[in-house]
Protein backbone atom coordinates (compact mmCIF):
# COMPACT_ATOMS: atom_id res chain seq x y z
CA UNK A 1 0.00 0.00 0.00
CA UNK A 2 1.38 3.36 -1.16
CA UNK A 3 0.52 5.66 2.53
CA UNK A 4 1.12 8.46 -0.43
CA UNK A 5 -1.87 8.23 -2.51
CA UNK A 6 -3.90 8.74 0.51
CA UNK A 7 -4.93 12.41 0.44
CA UNK A 8 -4.53 13.58 4.04
CA UNK A 9 -2.26 15.69 5.92
CA UNK A 10 -2.90 14.30 9.70
CA UNK A 11 -0.08 12.43 10.33
CA UNK A 12 -1.59 10.55 12.76
CA UNK A 13 -3.87 9.02 9.92
CA UNK A 14 -1.41 8.23 7.55
CA UNK A 15 0.36 6.10 10.65
CA UNK A 16 -3.09 4.37 11.55
CA UNK A 17 -2.89 3.93 7.86
CA UNK A 18 0.15 2.18 7.88
CA UNK A 19 -1.59 -0.94 9.60
CA UNK A 20 -4.09 -1.69 7.21
CA UNK A 21 -4.47 -5.02 6.11
CA UNK A 22 -6.22 -6.71 3.07
CA UNK A 23 -7.34 -4.97 0.17
CA UNK A 24 -10.03 -2.36 1.55
CA UNK A 25 -10.97 0.17 -1.21
CA UNK A 26 -8.43 3.26 0.03
CA UNK A 27 -10.95 6.05 -0.07
CA UNK A 28 -13.49 4.14 2.43
CA UNK A 29 -10.08 3.56 4.83
CA UNK A 30 -9.02 7.14 4.23
CA UNK A 31 -12.43 8.29 5.40
CA UNK A 32 -12.65 5.64 8.21
CA UNK A 33 -9.52 6.42 10.01
CA UNK A 34 -10.18 10.47 9.54
CA UNK A 35 -13.56 9.98 10.96
CA UNK A 36 -12.12 7.34 14.01
CA UNK A 37 -9.07 10.36 14.84
CA UNK A 38 -11.66 12.72 14.87
CA UNK A 39 -13.78 11.55 17.30
CA UNK A 40 -10.31 10.30 19.29
CA UNK A 41 -9.49 14.23 19.59
CA UNK A 42 -13.22 15.54 20.83
CA UNK A 43 -14.39 13.24 23.26
CA UNK A 44 -14.54 14.18 26.68
CA UNK A 45 -15.50 10.81 28.27
CA UNK A 46 -14.53 7.46 27.53
CA UNK A 47 -11.31 6.29 27.61
CA UNK A 48 -8.19 5.67 24.38
CA UNK A 49 -6.37 8.20 22.63
CA UNK A 50 -5.08 8.12 18.85
CA UNK A 51 -1.69 7.29 20.76
CA UNK A 52 -3.17 4.48 22.58
CA UNK A 53 -4.17 2.94 19.27
CA UNK A 54 -0.91 2.91 17.37
CA UNK A 55 0.44 1.16 20.50
CA UNK A 56 -2.02 -1.61 20.61
CA UNK A 57 -1.77 -1.79 16.67
CA UNK A 58 2.10 -2.18 16.94
CA UNK A 59 2.03 -4.08 19.77
CA UNK A 60 -0.59 -6.55 19.14
CA UNK A 61 0.77 -9.40 22.04
CA UNK A 62 1.08 -6.83 24.57
CA UNK A 63 -1.99 -5.95 26.37
CA UNK A 64 -3.30 -2.30 25.50
CA UNK A 65 -5.73 0.07 26.69
CA UNK A 66 -9.16 0.52 25.67
CA UNK A 67 -10.25 2.72 22.83
CA UNK A 68 -13.82 4.12 22.88
CA UNK A 69 -15.96 5.74 20.33
CA UNK A 70 -19.41 6.87 21.29
CA UNK A 71 -22.20 4.55 20.69
CA UNK A 72 -24.63 6.39 18.05
CA UNK A 73 -28.66 5.86 18.10
CA UNK A 74 -28.86 2.62 16.38
CA UNK A 75 -24.99 1.52 17.27
CA UNK A 76 -23.81 1.55 13.94
CA UNK A 77 -21.38 3.74 12.24
CA UNK A 78 -21.32 4.98 8.60
CA UNK A 79 -18.25 5.64 6.36
CA UNK A 80 -18.79 6.57 2.73
CA UNK A 81 -21.85 4.63 1.37
CA UNK A 82 -20.94 1.45 4.13
CA UNK A 83 -22.81 1.41 7.42
CA UNK A 84 -21.73 -1.45 9.82
CA UNK A 85 -20.67 -1.78 13.83
CA UNK A 86 -18.01 0.19 14.81
CA UNK A 87 -16.05 -3.01 16.06
CA UNK A 88 -16.00 -4.65 13.19
CA UNK A 89 -15.11 -1.48 10.31
CA UNK A 90 -11.97 -1.16 13.03
CA UNK A 91 -11.22 -5.36 13.17
CA UNK A 92 -11.59 -5.53 9.39
CA UNK A 93 -9.37 -2.51 9.11
CA UNK A 94 -6.80 -3.54 10.86
CA UNK A 95 -7.08 -7.53 11.69
CA UNK A 96 -9.15 -9.27 9.80
CA UNK A 97 -9.99 -7.92 6.48
CA UNK A 98 -12.53 -10.93 5.97
CA UNK A 99 -14.91 -10.56 8.86
CA UNK A 100 -18.22 -9.39 7.62
CA UNK A 101 -20.66 -9.69 11.06
CA UNK A 102 -20.19 -8.54 14.69
CA UNK A 103 -20.87 -12.72 14.85
CA UNK A 104 -17.66 -13.18 13.74
CA UNK A 105 -16.60 -11.58 16.79
CA UNK A 106 -15.77 -11.74 21.26
CA UNK A 107 -14.71 -9.34 23.20
CA UNK A 108 -11.50 -10.67 25.46
CA UNK A 109 -12.47 -10.80 28.76
CA UNK A 110 -10.79 -7.79 30.37
CA UNK A 111 -12.19 -5.07 27.59
CA UNK A 112 -14.09 -2.32 29.79
CA UNK A 113 -15.93 -1.31 27.10
CA UNK A 114 -17.09 -4.24 24.35
CA UNK A 115 -19.81 -3.70 21.96
CA UNK A 116 -22.34 -6.05 23.48
CA UNK A 117 -22.29 -4.38 26.65
CA UNK A 118 -24.51 -2.11 25.15
CA UNK A 119 -22.96 1.04 27.02
CA UNK A 120 -22.92 4.75 25.72
CA UNK A 121 -19.23 4.09 24.54
CA UNK A 122 -18.05 1.02 22.79
CA UNK A 123 -14.12 -0.32 22.13
CA UNK A 124 -12.67 -0.30 18.81
CA UNK A 125 -8.84 -1.39 19.48
CA UNK A 126 -9.02 -4.98 16.73
CA UNK A 127 -6.67 -6.36 19.95
CA UNK A 128 -9.96 -6.21 22.21
CA UNK A 129 -11.87 -8.96 20.07
CA UNK A 130 -11.17 -12.40 19.38
CA UNK A 131 -12.32 -14.18 16.16
CA UNK A 132 -14.69 -16.78 16.22
CA UNK A 133 -14.68 -19.31 13.64
CA UNK A 134 -18.15 -20.23 12.28
CA UNK A 135 -19.52 -23.68 12.48
CA UNK A 136 -20.93 -25.14 9.41
CA UNK A 137 -23.05 -28.36 9.70
CA UNK A 138 -21.02 -31.65 10.12
CA UNK A 139 -21.07 -33.64 6.77
CA UNK A 140 -22.36 -37.23 7.34
CA UNK A 141 -20.83 -39.69 5.14
CA UNK A 142 -23.39 -42.89 5.76
CA UNK A 143 -22.32 -46.03 3.46
CA UNK A 144 -25.16 -47.73 2.25
CA UNK A 145 -26.40 -50.91 3.71
CA UNK A 146 -26.98 -52.22 0.06
CA UNK A 147 -25.39 -50.98 -2.71
CA UNK A 148 -27.04 -50.56 -6.39
CA UNK A 149 -25.03 -52.82 -8.07
CA UNK A 150 -25.86 -55.64 -5.54
CA UNK A 151 -29.22 -55.54 -5.49
CA UNK A 152 -29.34 -55.87 -9.52
CA UNK A 153 -26.94 -58.51 -9.08
CA UNK A 154 -28.76 -62.13 -10.65
CA UNK A 155 -31.48 -60.60 -12.08
CA UNK A 156 -32.71 -61.30 -15.46
CA UNK A 157 -33.04 -57.52 -16.21
CA UNK A 158 -29.37 -56.28 -16.38
CA UNK A 159 -28.32 -55.20 -19.95
CA UNK A 160 -32.21 -54.43 -20.23
CA UNK A 161 -32.94 -51.50 -18.69
CA UNK A 162 -30.32 -49.16 -16.58
CA UNK A 163 -31.84 -48.71 -12.62
CA UNK A 164 -34.14 -45.01 -12.95
CA UNK A 165 -35.39 -43.49 -9.66
CA UNK A 166 -38.64 -42.97 -12.04
CA UNK A 167 -39.39 -46.23 -13.70
CA UNK A 168 -38.70 -48.85 -10.83
CA UNK A 169 -37.59 -52.28 -12.35
CA UNK A 170 -40.33 -55.00 -12.09
CA UNK A 171 -39.43 -57.41 -9.31
CA UNK A 172 -39.21 -60.83 -10.46
CA UNK A 173 -42.00 -63.58 -9.07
Amino acid sequence: MNIFSFNSSDPAVKSLLLWKVGGEEEKWALKAVESLVKKLRKKHNGCGTVEDLEYALAHPVGLSKCVTIPRSQDGRLQVSHKKNLPHVIYCKLWRWPNVQSHHELKPISTCLYPYDNRGEQICINPYHYTRVEQQSAPIIFRAPSVSASDYYRGSPMIGYMSPSPWFPLPHPV
